[in-house]
């Protein structure tokens, strides 16, 4: 059973009031305390597992995956992408004005309008999917070629850590 808890920053360490510490039914669970408004997953003494990978909202450790829907295993969760970019080609306004306003001294001017810029847009969904039919879906915006890279690599090496940690149990 894992347990959730939230810890507002200079709350008492143990995020609980004294009340709710004492009648905690498990008190070996693990908890993901929240501090400071990011998700730090913690074992039960209280030493944090560092991130190795964050894509959006989406953060691994060794061992867990935690997303703001919940916390898994590492070797029970899939995770997929799908590319939503596109690219859109079109001619700059600069070189339109060039054209526009330089067409009476030179015909060569036109070539002012074979400029073209092009502008990638849009978003990459991540799915973090269990056994159990619980999913989590990141979109993660991509403004240029080096985001939507890093993405990938980002999605390659938690894939890496899901296949590491298989191979282990």
């Amino acid at each position: 059973m894992r347990i959730v808890r939230l810890r507002a920053p200079g709350s008492d360490p143990a995020g609980y009031p004294q009340a709710l510490r004492e009648h905690n039914p498990n008190p070996d669970a693990e908890f993901i305390s929240v501090d400071r408004m990011s998700i730090q997953p913690s074992t039960p003494g209280g030493s944090a597992e560092p991130f190795l990978v964050s894509i959006g909202n989406i953060h691994a450790t060794e061992r867990h995956v935690v997303t703001p829907a919940g916390a898994w295993p590492i070797a029970d969760v899939n995770i997929a992408s799908v590319d939503q970019t596109s690219m859109s080609t079109r001619t700059p306004t600069w070189a339109v004005v060039l054209a526009i306003a330089l067409v009476w001294f030179f015909l060569l001017s036109l070539l002012f309008l074979l400029a073209k810029e092009s502008r990638l847009q849009g978003y990459i969904a991540v799915t973090v999917t269990t056994p159990r039919g619980q999913s989590y879906v990141e979109q993660v915006p991509v403004a240029n070629g080096k985001a939507r890279y890093e993405v990938f690599n980002r999605v390659s090496y938690l894939q890496n850590l899901i296949g590491r940690e298989r191979a282990r149990l």
